[in-house]
């Protein structure tokens, strides 16, 4: 591609589909599930070491996933549109963690409001 990143992998009708691997500019990488040229599926390693694993919608963590981070941190659980959202626990480097309902990434003590339900 003109901007230096690469795909390999399955292609239909000119579009990623099915297996690949995407390689951009900046070094983040996608491997996993393509549906239309849009990564639906797998894991994505950042340049900063940051690694998520799981679903993406509009090229963002969308849905059930695991994001770690190279000083040990982790989430994993509901995401919408890149940030925690919905049922989740993360796991600070020091062994803490807050477990329950996040909105927006941000940790919301208590219950679900009512009428939530996980997409």
């Amino acid at each position: 591609m003109p901007d230096g990143t690469k795909y390999t992998g399955n292609w239909y009708n000119g579009l990623s589909n099915g297996k690949g691997t995407k390689v951009t500019n900046n070094g983040t990488t996608y491997e996993g599930d393509w549906v239309d040229g849009k990564f639906s599926s797998g894991r994505c390693k950042y340049p900063d070491g940051k690694i998520y694993e799981g679903k993406w919608k509009d090229g963002k963590p969308f849905g059930n996933g695991i994001k770690s981070w190279p000083d040990g941190r982790k989430y994993e659980g509901g995401w919408r549109y890149g940030k925690p959202a919905g049922i989740g626990n993360k796991i600070y480097s020091d062994g803490n963690s807050m477990k329950g309902y996040w909105d927006k990434g941000k940790f919301i003590k208590g219950d679900p409001p009512e009428g939530w339900l996980e997409e």
